[in-house]
């Protein structure tokens, strides 16, 4: 493994660390303003399995929700490939909770592009 790809090992895991722990300052420095998530959601009519784009505020707003606890993140069979200055992390992720006091979980593939700052020395940050 190479410095890039721990790296952003590390960045991974300290977004999951974020998430579990409520930290919503830390939450917000891994994304970008730009940010926008894929979330999986159902069809309140139809009851069918759906998905749904989410912005960073209303992603962070969903993280602070009472509704949702996340008790696991459990991330495996990364991937990162480098071009430059980026680099996309495509990986699987085990997440397990409650939402409105019911159980859940379940396998996501996430893919993640990452930008390292032009200045020297500066790490690798969340693009998208």
């Amino acid at each position: 493994m190479n410095n890039v790809e721990q790296e952003i090992i590390d960045l991974i895991d300290k977004w999951n660390r974020a998430v579990i722990n409520r930290d919503m300052k830390a939450a917000e420095q891994f994304r970008a303003d730009e940010y926008i998530a894929v979330v999986p959601s159902i069809d309140e009519i139809t009851n069918v399995p759906s998905s749904q784009t989410i912005t960073k505020a209303e992603e962070l707003v969903l993280l602070l929700s009472l509704n949702l606890i996340i008790e696991s993140l459990d991330t495996t069979d990364i991937e990162i490939h480098q071009i430059d200055d980026k680099a996309t992390a495509v990986f699987n992720c085990k997440i397990k909770g409650q939402i409105d006091n019911e159980d859940f979980d379940g396998l996501y593939n996430i893919k993640i592009v990452f930008v390292k700052n032009r200045k020297a020395g500066e790490p690798y940050h969340l693009k998208q």
